[in-house]
């Protein structure tokens, strides 16, 4: 009886009691003004662990994440646009001088949602055509983690008037500057998509997947298993994905 009611009070081993209004640690033995075990000779802090910043992240459950991305622009004879959009919401948008190279690191923050797939989008547009013209992007950084910019879909907008005067020999050239600098340069006007996925850690995303029909997971399998995973918490981070100092 008497050890249930100190159970009550300060907490089984392991576990938190209530002393008050006040939620206090387990009791433990002690020797001078640490806690420890005699068998092993291990000492241990006293009082229940402090709670981490990453559980206070847990706690508010919100994803807003810091983006910074060095991008260079170039017309040799007009100005041009950029837009970057995340998921249709539009989060940059510039004019560029012609003639000039522009090199500019573009920093936003957004609020995600656990688990959500996303599109990062970029518009480069302009009035005239040229042969050297470009978007270029140095690389794509979310809170703190990479983007692979190489798996991005790139999708050129041609003036079909424009490209219908010209000879085939002039065809064969545009086409190398289209998609020749494919990677992170394109030298054509169009819009390049990004997709990904923002979760809190790795186990909560197997669990929200765990959690759909099965169908749902086979086919999400297939789609997400290339796709980058932004996460909350940076213990979750692939080596090859943290940002570079």
């Amino acid at each position: 009886m008497q050890n249930k009611r100190l159970n009550n009070l300060f907490g089984s081993f392991g576990e938190f009691g209530e002393f008050g209004n006040t939620k206090v640690g387990p009791i433990v033995y002690r020797l001078g003004h640490v806690v420890f075990i005699l068998e092993r000779g291990v000492r241990f802090p006293l009082g229940p662990p402090s709670r981490s910043d990453n559980y206070k992240k847990m706690d508010n459950k919100q994803l807003n994440f810091n983006h910074i991305i060095p991008i260079e622009v170039f017309h040799e004879s007009d100005d041009v646009e950029v837009e970057i959009l995340i998921n249709d919401q539009s989060k940059f948008k510039k004019v560029f001088t012609a003639a000039v190279v522009h090199k500019q690191s573009v920093a936003f923050d957004h609020l995600y949602e656990p688990g959500q797939r996303n599109k990062l989008k970029f518009i480069f547009s302009g009035k005239s055509e040229a042969k050297t013209r470009y978007l270029k992007l140095n690389s794509i950084n979310i809170n703190s983690q990479n983007l692979n910019v190489f798996n991005a879909n790139y999708v050129p907008t041609i003036n079909q008037e424009w490209w219908d005067s010209l000879s085939g020999d002039d065809k064969e050239k545009y086409l190398e500057v289209i998609y020749g600098k494919n990677g992170a340069t394109y030298g054509w006007y169009g819009t390049v998509d990004l997709e990904y996925i923002t979760v809190v850690d790795q186990k909560g995303y197997l669990q929200k997947r765990l959690s759909k029909e099965t169908n749902d997971i086979e086919v999400e399998e297939i789609i997400s298993r290339k796709l980058d995973k932004i996460f909350l918490f940076q213990e979750n981070v692939l080596p090859w994905n943290n940002q570079n100092d």
